[in-house]
C-alpha cells in the first residue's frame, strides 16, 4: 500500500486505514492545499445514500466557488459501516466522479471489511502510530521544519511527555520554536521547563471538567493554562487526545475486558482509576458527536482566521454543557 506522503489524492475513491489520526489529518490538509474543499461526514450519522448525495450534490458557498468545484468529501469512522452499505455503494465506486474526491478514514478492519476489492491499490493508504525509531526520526524532522533542534535527552523528554500522540507533540514543538530562538539544541531542562509546564494534573483537571459536564471551572481552567504559556491550539490536542482515550477506554470495557487491559489498549499511563470512572461516565450516545465538534473547532482555529482561544471556549462550552 502507498506511504501516507503522497502530495493530491492517488484516487477518486480513498481509504486512509489505521489509528494514527495524525497521518489522516496530515494527508488530508496536504490534499486540501491542493485546492481541494473539505466536507465532512459522520459514518454512524449517515446513511450509504447520504454519502453518495453529498457526493453528487454541488456545494453552492463561496468556499466551493473559490476551489472551483473541486471537493474532497471525509466519512469519518467508516469502520462501523456494514457490508450491505458498502455494497449499496460499489456501483459508485466504480464510476466515481472527476471533481470530488472521497475519503473514508477507518481505524480497524473487520473480518469481513472489503469494500477495497472495488477500489486500486493506490486509494489504500496505511496510516499506522509511528513507533521507537521512526518516531524519533519524524520528531526530529518536526523540529527542524520549526526552526529548531533536540538534544538526544531533549528528544527523550518530550516523547515521555507526548508518547506517540504526534498531535501533542507537535504542539509542544510549536510552543518551543517560540520559546527559544534558533542556535544551540534545546536539551532535557529547557524541554521540561517550556513544554513541561501546567501538564499531567491540570491537564486533567481540564479534560474531568469537559467531559463531566463543569464548563465553569473548564473555562476557569483555560484561562490559567493559557496564562501559563499554553496555546489553545495546544490546549484542544490536549483535550482530543483525552477524548480519544475515553473513547477507547469504553470500546474495550464494553467488550468484556478487564480494566488493565483497557487502560493499556488506550494508552493511559496517569490517573488511571479516574480516567476509568470518567470514561464510564461519559454518555455513549454523545462520544461520535464529541469527535466531531473537535474536529470542526480545530479547523476553526487553523482556517478562520479568528480568534483561537474563542473557538476553543466555544468547543468546550458546548461539550461541557452537554451539545
Amino acid at each position: 500500500m502507498r506511504s501516507s506522503s503522497v502530495r493530491t489524492p492517488p484516487a477518486s475513491v480513498i481509504f486512509l486505514l489505521g489509528e494514527d489520526l495524525y497521518a489522516k489529518e496530515e494527508c488530508l490538509r496536504t490534499w486540501e492545499a491542493t485546492g481541494l474543499v473539505r466536507e465532512y461526514l459522520l459514518a454512524g450519522e449517515s446513511t450509504p445514500a447520504a454519502i453518495l448525495d453529498s457526493v453528487r450534490t454541488d456545494t453552492l458557498d463561496l468556499f466551493a466557488a473559490a476551489g472551483g468545484g473541486r471537493r474532497l468529501v471525509v466519512v469519518d469512522q467508516a469502520e462501523v459501516l456494514r457490508a450491505a452499505d458498502w455494497k449499496l455503494m460499489s456501483e459508485y465506486f466504480r464510476n466515481p466522479s472527476s471533481d470530488v474526491f472521497l475519503a473514508f478514514l477507518v481505524a480497524k478492519k473487520k473480518r469481513d471489511w472489503s469494500p477495497h476489492r472495488w477500489v486500486p491499490p493506490a486509494g489504500l493508504i496505511e496510516c499506522n502510530p509511528l513507533r521507537g525509531g521512526r518516531l524519533e526520526s519524524w520528531l526530529g524532522r518536526a523540529a527542524s521544519e520549526r526552526g529548531i533542534s533536540l538534544t538526544p535527552g531533549g528528544s527523550r523528554q518530550l516523547l515521555r511527555m507526548g508518547g506517540e500522540d504526534r498531535f501533542l507533540l507537535a504542539g509542544e514543538l510549536d510552543k518551543l520554536a517560540l520559546g527559544v530562538p534558533g542556535g544551540a539544541a534545546i536539551g532535557q531542562d529547557e524541554v521540561l521547563e517550556l513544554a513541561g509546564q501546567s501538564r499531567e494534573a491540570n491537564v486533567f483537571d481540564l479534560a474531568d471538567d469537559v467531559f463531566s459536564g463543569r464548563p465553569v471551572p473548564a473555562l476557569t481552567a483555560i484561562g490559567r493554562l493559557v496564562g501559563a504559556g499554553e496555546s489553545p491550539v495546544g490546549i484542544l490536542a490536549v483535550i482530543s487526545r483525552r477524548h480519544r482515550q475515553l473513547a477507547r477506554l469504553r470500546e474495550v470495557l464494553e467488550e468484556g475486558k478487564d480494566e488493565s487491559t483497557a487502560l493499556r489498549e488506550a494508552r493511559v499511563s496517569w490517573y488511571k482509576k479516574e480516567t476509568l470512572a470518567l470514561a464510564r461516565r461519559l454518555p455513549p450516545e454523545r462520544i461520535g458527536g464529541i469527535y466531531r465538534e473537535l474536529l470542526e473547532a480545530d479547523a476553526a482555529m487553523k482556517t478562520s482566521g479568528g480568534s483561537p482561544r474563542l473557538a476553543l471556549e466555544r468547543v468546550v462550552l458546548r461539550i461541557a454543557g452537554g451539545g
